[in-house]
């Protein structure tokens, strides 16, 4: 790890059909953090804040819990933080084998999955040795650390990350359909290169007002109306892992 290189805790995000329905977008709804509820819970047990002991106090916080909540989404998030700690307990394995690594695998896994409480906690290589030992983790030399900061640089060219994703940047002038492609994210190895790619399909159409009417062909979309405000929708055509044929 470099001097710039951050880890992060693993703490999913689940989203399905039985999550809450978002208050601002009633056509979406809202993710959940794994850990929120979990913290929800130790917060009702915690001693130096709530401090619930009793078996009804703790079962009347639950059922609260699950009339916010569908069951079955809080269901799922208990699927998500038990797959999760399977996962970093596989990786961890990978480099430490052997029952005497048992506990420290452990540790680490209970670290990262729900000790450090928020996603947004950088872990720093200070940080990750403290939680993953000076084994695994080793400081970059000044020659790797150029290394390092180059190829960052063309993820970043690739990936596009310093610009800004704007619409109307993408649609050619006077066109109502426009593809693009989108680069989301590279795993990289000596042998073999894949990457996260999205397909969509940008549409605009004019925003009638109320009243308005527009005879158009069926089948066909809104014209563009000068003076009409603009809806764009945009329709994903694929997206998933793919061989890498070019690129970083």
């Amino acid at each position: 790890m470099g001097e710039a290189a951050e880890l992060s805790p693993i703490d999913p995000t689940t989203g399905n059909q039985f999550n809450p329905i978002d208050e601002v977008d009633k056509q979406t709804r809202r993710p959940i953090s794994v850990e929120d509820v979990i913290s929800y819970m130790e917060l009702a047990r915690d001693e130096a804040k709530v401090g619930l002991q009793d078996g009804d106090h703790i079962l009347e916080v639950f059922k609260r819990l699950s009339e916010a909540v569908h069951p079955i989404a809080l269901g799922n998030v208990n699927r998500a933080h038990t797959q999760i700690r399977i996962l970093a307990d596989k990786l961890l394995r990978l480099h430490w084998p052997g029952d005497e690594n048992k506990a420290r695998i452990g540790q680490a896994v209970d670290q990262l999955t729900q000790k450090l409480y928020s996603h947004t906690h950088a872990l720093n290589r200070r940080e990750a040795k403290e939680i993953l030992g000076d084994d695994l983790v080793i400081d970059a030399t000044e020659e790797e650390q150029q290394l390092l900061w180059q190829l960052y640089e063309e993820y970043a060219q690739v990936l596009q990350l310093r610009e800004t994703l704007c619409i109307d940047s993408l649609v050619v002038s006077g066109q109502t359909q426009q593809r693009f492609t989108i680069a989301g994210a590279f795993i990289e190895t000596e042998c073999r290169s894949l990457v996260f790619r999205s397909e969509c399909l940008i549409g605009l159409s004019s925003r009638l007002p109320q009243g308005f009417q527009l005879q158009i062909p069926a089948g066909q979309p809104v014209p563009l109306i000068p003076g009409l405000p603009v809806n764009i929708d945009i329709k994903v055509l694929s997206l998933g892992w793919e061989e890498n044929q070019k690129g970083v």
